[in-house]
């Protein structure tokens, strides 16, 4: 259990200090050790997405949700995930159709 503590002090001043890939590292430690921990999961998926991680962002904020179905910043977040994924699909659209029909029948 002092191991799990003293982790979890750790992972929380890389967080703070944006260290996102030794804050990745240690909550990803911490998530086997505590997987219950919406907060362990959130702060996983945030260094995940500040590494460029996305898909595993996703995961671990669907993970929240999953343990806190009400975790309004994880559901942000899997919101924000899901936009830039339609504005990535609505640009491949638009580069491949060609411009003077946009509305779709």
């Amino acid at each position: 259990m002092a191991d799990t503590e003293a982790l979890k002090v750790s992972a929380a001043q890389l967080y703070s200090q944006k260290q996102w890939s030794a804050s990745y590292s240690s909550y990803l430690a911490l998530a086997e050790q505590q997987p219950e921990s919406a907060e362990t999961w959130f702060r996983l998926g945030v260094s995940a997405y500040r590494l460029d991680k996305l898909a595993e962002a996703e995961r671990s904020f669907e993970r929240v949700i999953i343990i806190d179905r009400r975790h309004r910043k994880a559901l942000f977040n899997l919101a924000l995930l899901n936009l830039g994924k339609g504005t990535l699909y609505l640009d491949k659209y638009l580069q491949s159709t060609p411009p003077k029909n946009v509305i779709l029948s």
